[in-house]
């Protein structure tokens, strides 16, 4: 008997059913039986499936066409297996997922229904380019909770959730859904299932939809409304037999998720299918035209400007600062999460200058993650000032008080938004987004009376903190450091962030001279190399001897596990290492990024596993500060071959680096950036250059065997991040510059 029934409904699609039938019969870990219902079909479908001599395969034929719907009841009525799936005859089954896919349900008894993620490809083959967003929502589902699942399944039906597998019983709970729910066979599924919380997920992509090319996409938005509609009647109608009861929030939460996806579709799609026509006719516009168009809007722009700027220039008092006539001027700070376990080097910056005196206010949209903090990020939690959830009635007032009191200064703003292009996904709902944070952030500024806004990071944070200082005619300045300089997909508006902003702060010259080239004119002098320093005496590092070393050397790596560390390196060369024969093992601390790298993530896990490195590499997950520094109290080497990723991504200034050096421990890394600036080679660590794993091997050899060159080492670099890398020294830098800018 077999254990799953593949369902199959064919309607002339013999072009990619031959394909199809391939990947489903790949399948042998598992007894498969293949119920194929032809529904009149025209074409050669039927020769096709004939030529499987697959005694898995049942044919059934209808002479007329039938309803999707009865289609199905159909083949499940032949089928004999507990277990029914239902695959469309143009897409793609992954080999093994079937056979996962049901240890999932009987490992589940509660569930009726598994589900895994797809990513779609085009009529060619060809996969599209958010495939990778699609992969990391299948790792990251793992993680959700189970009423935002069913929320997700609510919204969008099976559109990214496909490939179902459910129990046979299932249709004999819901009375084999009836005609009254017609071709809506999925969503009915969905939604039912839902009500019962009933469904489990497999937490990886095995299902390859083919998106086949037709006349609805071209009206995409009126085909959204059809569907919402559709899914608007079943909810309807299990509403009133109280099917609903039992899901979280009950029918008030199903509306509520209804008007949600309405929202979307309005947002989403009805002004790009406004737009294209405009869009079309702009492409068939010959380019001369074009560039005169372009001219001409901006000279137009220019001319507003230059009005707007004599207008602000002819007002008869400064407006947006301090209230209250106090000499004493306050600074704030803008970061969307603080504090955040992978920068602590921000935290001790705020800290360091609340200490020197330095009056400063935290602004952060909301805390990182949740769990057991430190007293310390326990204390910068309780000062400072979060931004969600959103006040609706406040942020009206400050959008009433800016309209009332600066109109021209408002629309000025907005239309700087509007014209700049500050992320790689620019639109007008995505204008309002950032525009409105400005307004809130901006209010918040106002009412606290601050003088000063300066943004840690050089990413969009930085707009947004810009956008509110443009608002309120206060100061503002940036920091960049890594990401937000050389990420392709974050870098943007940095000449108008640069340009605008009193000072520019960066971590090494390396980003200095990078910074440079981006301002205009003669703005390069407003740039300033401070480099990040740690709380020494927040490091005491152990009496590091050879005697008291254990045969088994202890390497440690400490960093978010994406591309940019290097950490498919780094395996390579434990694998050297273990092949050898040396006494060794390796800490990985670092969590997986939830946004970024996720393949590279992928990847390094499969590596890990293939290689069978679970007996000399450990990865530990994130870790609190306080651990990680009994973790350098233990470790003999730290080593960290950071590399350039394909994203553009790279590690300037590794913190980590500079921590384990206080920590008395030789390090290993790259040539890469401004690392150089932090290592001396063959002074205080080894570096090594990008991607080579045979001379990271060497230097991992060369420390192991040489306990002595290891103790020299690691005295010779807390001596270098004592002269260098001290936040007490360093920290005067900014106590001086942010002085400066608020008595001007």
């Amino acid at each position: 008997m077999a254990e799953l029934a593949v369902i199959l409904i064919v309607e002339d699609d013999e072009k990619y059913l031959a394909d199809t039938l391939d990947s489903i019969l790949a399948t042998n870990d598992i007894l498969l039986e293949v119920i194929i219902v032809d529904n009149a079909s025209t074409d050669s479908s039927v020769n096709i499936v004939a030529t499987f001599q697959d005694e898995r395969i049942t044919l059934l034929k209808n002479t007329r066409r039938q309803t999707l719907l009865a289609c199905y009841q159909q083949a499940i009525k032949a089928s004999t297996a507990p277990f029914l799936s239902f695959v469309s005859p143009a897409d793609l089954v992954l080999p093994g997922i079937l056979s996962k896919m049901i240890n999932l349900l009987k490992a589940s008894p509660a569930a009726d229904l598994a589900l895994c993620h797809c990513f779609k490809i085009s009529e060619t083959g060809k996969a599209f380019a958010w495939r990778k967003k699609m992969r990391r929502a299948a790792v990251d589902v793992a993680e959700k909770t189970a009423e935002q699942i069913l929320e997700s399944l609510v919204l969008s039906g099976l559109s990214r959730l496909d490939l179902p597998i459910c129990r046979r019983e299932l249709f004999q709970d819901t009375r084999k859904f009836e005609d009254k729910y017609k071709n809506s066979f999925k969503q009915s599924l969905v939604l039912r299932l839902a009500s019962r919380k009933a469904i489990c997920l497999l937490p990886e992509y095995g299902y390859v939809r083919r998106r086949i090319y037709s006349l609805k996409h071209h009206f995409q938005f009126f085909w959204s409304l059809v569907k919402w509609g559709k899914v608007v009647g079943i909810c309807y109608r299990l509403a009133r037999e109280k099917q609903f009861l039992q899901f979280p929030g009950g029918n008030a939460k199903i509306t509520l998720l209804l008007g949600t996806k309405l929202y979307r579709i309005f947002r989403y799609s009805s002004l790009d299918y406004l737009i294209s026509p405009v869009y079309l006719l702009y492409r068939k516009t010959r380019r001369h035209w074009r560039q005169k168009i372009w001219r001409y809007l901006k000279a137009v722009f220019f001319q507003l400007m230059v009005f707007i700027f004599r207008i602000r220039q002819s007002a008869q008092k400064v407006v947006g600062l301090s209230s209250n006539g106090s000499e004493e001027k306050d600074i704030a700070y803008f970061i969307p999460l603080f504090p955040k376990l992978s920068e602590t080097f921000i935290q001790r910056e705020v800290t360091a200058l609340r200490n020197s005196g330095q009056r400063l206010l935290v602004f952060a949209e909301a805390p990182h993650g949740s769990g057991k903090y430190t007293p310390e990020v326990v204390k910068l939690m309780n000062s400072t000032e979060y931004l969600d959830p959103v006040d609706a009635d406040k942020f009206q007032g400050y959008r009433r008080y800016f309209l009332r009191h600066h109109p021209l200064r408002y629309f000025a703003t907005h239309l700087f938004v509007f014209a700049t292009r500050f992320e790689i996904h620019k639109s007008p709902w995505k204008d309002r987004e950032i525009f409105e944070k400005a307004i809130y952030l901006a209010g918040k500024l106002r009412e606290n009376e601050i003088d000063h806004i300066h943004s840690p990071w050089a990413n969009w944070s930085a707009f947004v903190a810009l956008t509110a200082a443009r608002l309120l005619k206060i100061t503002f300045s940036v920091q960049g450091r890594a990401f937000d300089l050389h990420r392709k997909t974050v870098a943007f508006a940095l000449q108008e962030k640069f340009d605008q902003a009193s000072f520019v702060v960066t971590n090494s010259e390396y980003n200095a001279d990078y910074i440079r080239g981006i301002i205009s004119g003669n703005g390069s002098e407003k740039v300033y190399r401070i480099y990040n320093g740690i709380e020494i005496v927040r490091f005491t590092p152990p009496m590091r001897t050879v005697e008291e070393k254990s045969s088994t050397v202890q390497l440690l790596s400490v960093g978010r596990l994406i591309e940019a560390k290097g950490y498919i390196y780094l395996l390579q060369a434990c694998q050297a290492l273990r092949d050898l024969g040396y006494d060794f093992h390796c800490t990985i601390i670092g969590e997986k990024s939830k946004y970024h790298d996720m393949n590279s993530y992928l990847d390094l896990k499969r590596y890990y596993h293939k290689m069978k490195l679970e007996s000399h590499v450990t990865f530990s997950g994130a870790k609190p500060f306080e651990e990680v520094l009994q973790i350098y109290e233990n470790a003999d080497i730290f080593v960290l071959p950071c590399i350039p990723s394909d994203s553009g991504v790279k590690d300037i200034t590794p913190n980590v680096l500079i921590e384990a050096m206080a920590m008395m421990l030789p390090v290993i890394s790259s040539t890469q950036t401004a690392i150089p600036e932090i290592v001396d080679d063959n002074i205080n660590g080894l570096l090594v250059a990008p991607r080579d794993t045979q001379a990271l091997t060497d230097a991992l050899i060369r420390l192991i065997e040489n306990p002595e060159l290891r103790i020299e080492f690691g005295r010779n670099a807390r001596q270098k991040i004592e002269d260098r890398f001290d936040i007490g020294k360093n920290i005067q830098q900014y106590v001086s510059l942010f002085a400066n800018i608020i008595n001007e």
